[in-house]
């Protein structure tokens, strides 16, 4: 996906024009963990009409991934939306690859002890400063630096009760981080969430207290 946005930067006046639209492009990683410990990942690309020549190329490259590909229009927006699934303990964190050259800190969790499920999630890389510049012309450059923001963020659903995070925001079970296609952006995403099974647990109690009554009934009937 990230090797279109550069072969965009490279012509100037596409993305000279580009730099002038408020909200011109826009990335954001959805996803969504379910009480089976399965994630459901989306991957939404959102451009202007201007760029709807690229669509097809950024769908290509979702569809490379593993991704599931539509592309949906609104108005003059154009989206191009990839979706794909992970099994529990093998969760996948999608990101802008092209902009990172270190190794990218992942640590997943899905822990379920029936009576209690843990979903815990850290993710933690640094976006290039070299390749960011990449995706603009010196022409562009200074004009980037100092208006121009691509922004992406990650959506998070997770069941559940949240008991730690670092989101910017947090609507629920939904959490959101924001971030920026720009030299040495920090990317630091912190999740923890516990979903206790009461029924379960109400059953544990009744179990106990059946072979506790049949225990103090067998020892009372020997004494007699």
């Amino acid at each position: 996906m990230i090797k279109y946005l550069r072969k965009i930067g490279n012509t100037v006046t596409l993305i000279g024009i580009c730099l002038l639209l408020t909200g011109c492009l826009e990335i954001e990683y959805h996803l969504q963990i379910k009480p089976d410990g399965v994630e459901s990942i989306t991957c939404k690309v959102m451009m202007p009409a201007i760029l709807a020549g690229q669509s097809g190329e950024i769908a290509k490259s979702l569809e490379d991934q593993g991704y599931k590909v539509n592309i949906e229009t609104e108005g003059d927006k154009y989206y191009v939306i990839g979706t794909r699934i992970s099994p529990k303990n093998q969760w996948f964190l999608p990101y802008p690859g092209k902009f990172v050259k270190e190794k990218v800190d992942f640590e997943p969790s899905y822990l379920n002890l029936w009576v209690v499920k843990k979903y815990s999630l850290k993710a933690r890389y640094t976006l290039d400063r070299d390749e960011v510049n990449k995706l603009f012309s010196e022409t562009t450059q200074n004009i980037y630096t100092q208006n121009i923001r691509i922004p992406f963020r990650y959506v998070i659903s997770v069941p559940g009760k949240i008991s730690k995070h670092n989101s910017d925001e947090i609507s629920g079970n939904r959490l959101v981080w924001k971030y920026t296609i720009r030299p040495n952006e920090q990317v630091d995403i912190q999740l923890v969430s516990y979903d206790v099974n009461y029924p379960a647990i109400i059953i544990i109690v009744l179990v106990i207290i059946g072979l506790l009554g049949v225990f103090i009934f067998r020892i009372s009937k020997h004494k007699k």
